[in-house]
């Protein structure tokens, strides 16, 4: 699953993605949520990790990056002024 997003990742922060969700069999992928990513609280349940307060913070930053250098920054440049 890592591998797999690893080889997606760069192209959805390329199109300005700033979280999705992948839908994974095997070795496939069959579908990339980027409406509605969900399953946060699942993965933090199986993970034993909260998964829900980094991703608020990172938004939350991502707002405040915005803010103080315009709305026309694409996730690649915000995450370059973390």
């Amino acid at each position: 699953m890592i591998r797999l997003a690893e080889k997606v990742g760069p192209r959805l922060v390329e199109d300005d993605i700033f979280l999705a969700g992948l839908d994974i069999v095997d070795d496939k992928i069959m579908e990339i949520n980027v409406f509605s990513p969900g399953a946060l609280y699942g993965a933090s349940l199986m993970a034993g990790v909260n998964f829900a307060e980094p991703v608020m913070a990172a938004l939350e930053q991502k707002v405040e990056h915005r803010k103080h250098h315009g709305q026309n920054l694409s996730n690649a440049e915000l995450a370059m002024l973390e």
